[in-house]
């Protein structure tokens, strides 16, 4: 972080990264978290349109799915 900052895409990657171990154990909660992370930086510094953003997007809404919130997850996608 004190190389790029914390509002840099590749600080997003990481947390992606971080959130995928997160799901594939079934730890949707925290995987959320990173996923909240790395989307706050991708909408602030690639924008809402960008497929990253949606990517992200389309993940949580996933991750909402396996914890059985479907309205939740439906918003999402």
């Amino acid at each position: 972080l004190a190389t790029v900052g914390e509002q840099h895409p590749k600080v997003a990657v990481a947390y992606t990264n971080m959130a995928n171990v997160y799901h594939s154990r079934g730890e949707y909660d925290a995987a959320l978290q990173m996923r909240e992370k790395a989307l706050q930086i991708q909408r602030a510094v690639l924008g809402e349109q960008h497929p990253e953003t949606a990517k992200t997007y389309g993940n949580m809404g996933n991750a909402h799915y396996m914890k059985r919130e479907h309205d939740r997850a439906l918003q999402m996608h």
